[in-house]
């Protein structure tokens, strides 16, 4: 019974393979013709703008230096591995083989080259091109260029490298590179300071006692890489960063972070925490469960 039903499994395979080779591999080889790659003119590392329109969102990446940046109010950068994957998916698309498949207009829809994902690119003040990227299917997407009834197909899966609802980074900093050597949180008059001293931690002033590590590691794991669990909206003002008194410090060689703490976000259904820090003014919200690890106090230590 099982070699049975591994042989049905098997046919269902070859099955698959054969429409997909009837289907779609033929009529793309008989209908299609292909093209000049007219993606190579594009050097999308020399992009310095890129702007994306989502449906009737639209957002705007501008580099600087060496990353992009998110036009908006705030510091917001794109996160690395999705710049990384958009300019790889470009560069490989761009080196491969174009299929003009479509002069048909009507025939849009159903390679959803008709609208939905625009992406444009600028060199200074210069478009470059202005693109619709539509359906991925076999590691090709189809792309059409905007206002033309022709559908292209380009290799990669371009437009899932360009298909992002939220491009803001939501590491609030990045992993520290050093060790931090003190440690201050302050709640209002409440204020816990710590030194270390070798391997071990000290009350400031205290040299004679050591401290428990277990949950202060916890305090410096995330004062080391901390990532937010979603961003704030502009217009929620009513955070209480503005008068907060929770602040955690941490500094050692090469480091000096703060992070402020605010309210509980209302009227949501997740349980999060309005804070922001001393490189940017940038809000973001961070889990409760974490801001507790941060109210650490002295019991905890001993």
């Amino acid at each position: 019974m099982k070699k049975n039903l591994i042989l049905s499994i098997i046919l269902v395979i070859l099955l698959a393979l054969a429409a997909a080779y009837q289907y779609w591999y033929l009529p793309r080889v008989n209908n299609s013709t292909q093209e000049n790659n007219f993606l190579a003119k594009i050097d999308i590392v020399k992009a310095d703008k890129i702007v994306i329109k989502r449906g009737e969102i639209e957002t705007t990446l501008i580099k600087e230096g060496d990353r992009f940046k998110v036009q908006a109010p705030g510091e917001w950068y794109v996160n690395k591995l999705v710049a990384q994957t958009m300019i790889q998916s470009w560069q490989t698309a761009d080196s491969g083989t174009v299929f003009l498949v479509s002069h048909n207009k009507d025939a849009k829809p159903e390679f959803k080259t008709d609208g939905g994902l625009v992406v444009k690119i600028f060199q200074g003040n210069n478009q470059q091109g202005a693109w619709v990227l539509g359906l991925t299917r076999a590691g090709y997407t189809y792309i059409s260029h905007v206002g033309s009834d022709d559908t292209y197909e380009v290799q990669g899966n371009l437009r899932s490298a360009f298909d992002y609802q939220e491009w803001r980074d939501f590491a609030i900093w990045p992993p520290a590179t050093g060790a931090f050597t003190a440690l201050k949180i302050s709640r209002g008059k409440d204020v816990l300071q710590l030194q270390k001293q070798g391997a071990d931690w000290f009350l400031s002033g205290d040299k004679k006692t050591k401290l428990k590590l277990d949950k202060l590691n916890q305090v410096l794991a995330l004062m080391s890489d901390l990532s937010a669990s979603s961003i704030a909206d502009a217009k929620e003002t009513d955070n209480g960063l503005a008068s907060s008194q929770f602040k955690i410090e941490a500094s050692g060689q090469g480091i000096n972070r703060l992070l402020l703490i605010g309210k509980e976000r209302k009227d949501k259904s997740a349980s999060e925490v309005y804070v922001k820090t001393n490189q940017n003014n940038n809000v973001y919200l961070i889990r409760t469960q974490e801001r507790d690890i941060f109210n650490l106090s002295l019991k905890d230590l001993r």
